[in-house]
């Protein structure tokens, strides 16, 4: 008998995931421990291995499907019971995609005080249809709008992004015919239900629903703040769509969260580091034997722990309610990577007890792993402060944005050449633009000055600094 495995608690504060890849098919005999699917989560990707050895019965899951934890991933014939049956597993059925003459239509949902998607659905079609209180006729049959094809009082196969898309239509999922992987609905699926609706009622008012007007039905189902964002952009034809990835609605999600709970200060500033960089070219040359590589972000992490030191409250996290400051203790930096996936900031710990050479070979795997997309959560969490240097790329200077719930982040742009007044004539410095976006609820103005000036003095006389690290 085939059981179903439902995907476990993954990690604190963790609910669900994205399906990256579905390491198995219906059929295939597995392992205890061996990997299934491969999930990603809090900008990682891990495995998620069977509970116990067996062959895979049926598949509830798909690449790029989000799934929460408790839902069912697989269903999973047990290796005892498979092979004393000795025959091919049967597929486990999915929900039903035709309605059987004998369901009745599913029940009204209750009365709400307001109308939750008059305005969101084409003119002129009735509520009851999306609601499903209303029986079909023959005339709804004629132009092709769905008949229940859900078994009412089950659950429905529909992940949390289409049920919320749904319910900001009123579209009642039950009437929903699914296209998506082992009878899913998609969000596809709705649309699709909406612009039939569209067609229905353009139908019963005598006007025409030529090719055209499915766009315009399409985009009267969405909000009218939707429709008024899009005004005066080029016609559909002449666009590229593009689904955002997984990682970046993630990214999207923290950003968003980050920039409208958090009063944001940027204070800018330079540093003169032609010493710096001098004495970086003589180091690299001698770590080079060892394979490391000393680059600037990596004296930037040095630096900035010993200017922490001084400003321990810059190294910090704020509580969720805004009521209490944890100081660190320890020097836990975050390092923004840039991937071909998307921005992701792995956590050099402790970064005040390895050598230089030493934070240069971690920093470097660190970076290779996250590029590779294999570094672990714990890697991904619990960092004090965070540095981002665009300098590799280029630019003069940016606005970095805090990751909450630290309260403060530097940002590094290029190091150029300028003229600086040295002593009593102008000499060609290598001057580096940095700045330090701060949270005001905690840090004042006179604080990141202050830190920023002390930053500027490392920078500039790197020897006291170095002979710490």
């Amino acid at each position: 008998m085939a059981i179903p495995f439902r995907l476990p608690e993954l990690g604190e504060n963790i609910h669900g995931g994205d399906v990256v890849n579905v390491l198995v098919a219906v059929g295939d005999s597995v392992a205890a421990g061996q990997p299934v699917i491969e999930l990603e989560t809090d900008k990682a990707v891990i495995e998620v291995p069977a509970p116990q050895a067996g062959r895979i019965a049926s598949l509830a899951v798909g690449k790029g499907e989000h799934v929460e934890v408790g839902a069912v991933v697989l269903t999973l014939e047990p290796v005892g019971e498979a092979s004393v049956a000795g025959a091919p597993v049967p597929p486990v059925p999915a929900s039903p995609r035709a309605p059987a003459p004998d369901v009745p239509a599913p029940p009204p949902p209750p009365a709400r005080a307001t109308a939750p998607f008059d305005s969101a659905l084409p003119a002129g079609v009735p509520r009851e249809d999306l609601a499903g209180a209303a029986p079909a006729s023959t005339d709804e049959r004629a132009v092709g709008v769905p008949q229940p094809v859900h078994t009412p009082h089950l659950p429905l196969p529909a992940g949390p992004a289409t049920r919320a898309h749904a319910r900001k239509l009123g579209v009642n999922l039950t009437m929903v015919p699914a296209t998506g992987p082992a009878g899913r609905i998609t969000l596809d699926d709705v649309q699709a239900y909406v612009r039939v609706l569209a067609a229905r009622a353009a139908a019963d008012a005598g006007a025409p629903a030529p090719e055209q007007e499915r766009a315009t039905a399409t985009t009267a189902a969405e909000p009218a703040a939707a429709r008024a964002s899009t005004a005066g952009t080029a016609p559909a034809e002449d666009t590229d769509r593009e689904a955002l990835s997984s990682l970046r609605l993630k990214i999207g999600r923290q950003m968003h969260l980050s920039w409208t709970t958090i009063p944001h200060v940027t204070h800018f500033d330079e540093a003169d580091i032609t010493a710096l960089e001098e004495l970086r070219v003589r180091l690299d040359r001698r770590l080079g034997e060892t394979g490391a590589r000393l680059t600037t972000t990596v004296l930037l992490v040095k630096a900035a722990v010993a200017c922490l030191r001084d400003f321990p409250r810059i190294n910090a996290t704020l509580s969720a309610d805004g009521q209490s400051l944890s100081i660190a203790r320890c020097f836990h930096i975050g390092i923004a990577v840039d991937t071909a996936d998307g921005l992701i900031v792995p956590v050099l710990r402790d970064a005040d007890r390895p050598s230089l050479a030493r934070t240069a070979t971690m920093l470097a795997e660190l970076a290779a792993r996250t590029r590779a997309r294999t570094v672990g959560l714990d890697e991904l969490r619990g960092a004090t402060f965070t540095i981002s240097n665009l300098g590799g790329i280029g630019g003069t200077g940016f606005t970095p944005i805090i990751n909450p719930p630290q309260v403060a982040i530097l940002g590094v742009a290029r190091a150029a050449v300028g003229p600086r007044w040295v002593g009593e004539a102008f000499a060609a410095r290598l001057i580096l633009p940095f700045c330090l976006s701060y949270d005001h609820r905690v840090i004042d103005g006179a604080e990141a000055a202050r830190f920023c000036h002390g930053l500027r003095a490392l920078l500039e006389d790197p020897d006291g600094f170095l002979l710490e690290a």
